[in-house]
């Protein structure tokens, strides 16, 4: 596997527009949190199609297409056919505990075809960008860097540390992104906002880990974010994030002091060690977000900021979210 190191920061060519004036772009897992957000951004300025596996979805202004990672020919296919500018990654196995029990499969879709789609995004000429995660961290030395060791402790941050090395190896001008991210999402599986939302209006007792910390971005920030950082085509390792690091339970906090909800006290602080997780998880991962900053020319967002843009959404984005994969018969 190719050592990661800083991110080689040169300027790829960029590959000709479409007629309507803005790039293609192919999302791969739409249907998930990150994926279906960033077609929802995407579509402003570029074309999108949008692909899922198992649950159908209709995005307006969207060309939502079904597509297995796994099946080589099938994706080759479908990049030969639209011959995008740019794909963007997002599809992958991310039950912790799940990846745990079932390394093989976690490896399996999570590196191995993510290797694939690189090797065909390289071949075709598109820009390819990969979602990973701060997981490939152990918590021992946060904030982290780009250059700093990865030292994964369960099977999927394993797999999403295989991905990046595969990745970059066969497309070094490829852009991995590391990031923690939130939202409203279109699934049947609920995001961890929704999911503290959803046990506040219960008014019943929930464990909330305050061992844990992180810096998660809004999807839609994040969406936001790799769109431009492609419009300069970086590439490269490049680590998102929000300005500081909380626990889970500072999050869960202030989550519902943005949102003015008055039952918190039925949050109940928590050790992972206490929960009995199948799987081992990192206790800090915040990432440094001193690279992207610069690439961006801006500062990263406070998560109050994040919060704030997440109740904004509720009633508009979220709506729409919600009625992805309710259209289509």
């Amino acid at each position: 596997m190719a050592k990661l190191g800083r991110p080689i920061l040169t300027q790829r060519s960029q590959t000709a527009h479409r007629k309507n004036g803005g790039p293609t772009w192919i999302v791969l897992g739409a249907s998930g949190l990150l994926g279906s957000n960033f077609a929802l951004e995407a579509r402003k300025r570029a074309s999108v199609w949008a692909t899922f596996l198992k649950h159908p979805i209709q995005l307006s202004r969207c060309t939502p297409v079904a597509l297995n990672i796994c099946d080589t020919m099938s994706s080759e296919r479908l990049f030969q056919d639209i011959r995008p500018d740019w794909i963007l990654n997002c599809a992958a196995l991310t039950d912790v505990d799940y990846c745990e029990k079932h390394p093989g499969q976690a490896r399996e879709i999570n590196a191995i075809a993510a290797e694939g789609l690189a090797r065909i995004a390289r071949r075709i000429g598109a820009g390819f960008v990969h979602i990973s995660t701060d997981s490939v961290f152990d918590g021992a030395g946060a904030p982290y860097q780009e250059v700093d060791a990865a030292r994964p402790v369960n099977a999927y941050a394993q797999s999403k540390l295989e991905a990046e090395e595969r990745v970059l190896s066969v497309y070094p001008a490829a852009l991995v992104i590391r990031v923690n991210f939130f939202g409203w999402g279109a699934g049947p599986k609920p995001s961890y906002n929704e999911w503290l939302l959803t046990r506040l209006e219960r008014a019943e007792p929930f464990p909330v880990f305050s061992d844990v910390s992180f810096n998660p971005l809004l999807a839609n920030t994040v969406a936001e974010m790799i769109l431009d950082l492609t419009e300069q085509s970086q590439r490269g390792l490049v680590h998102l994030g929000c300005r500081e690091p909380c626990t889970k339970l500072e999050f869960a906090y202030s989550l519902a002091e943005v949102f003015g909800t008055a039952t918190t006290h039925f949050i109940r602080p928590a050790t992972v060690d206490a929960v009995g997780l199948v799987a081992r998880r990192p206790r800090r991962t915040n990432l440094d977000t001193q690279l992207a900053e610069r690439l961006l020319g801006r500062p990263m967002p406070t998560l109050r900021e994040e919060l704030v843009r997440l109740l904004n959404l509720r009633s508009t984005l979220r709506h729409e979210l919600l009625n992805i994969m309710t259209k289509v018969t």
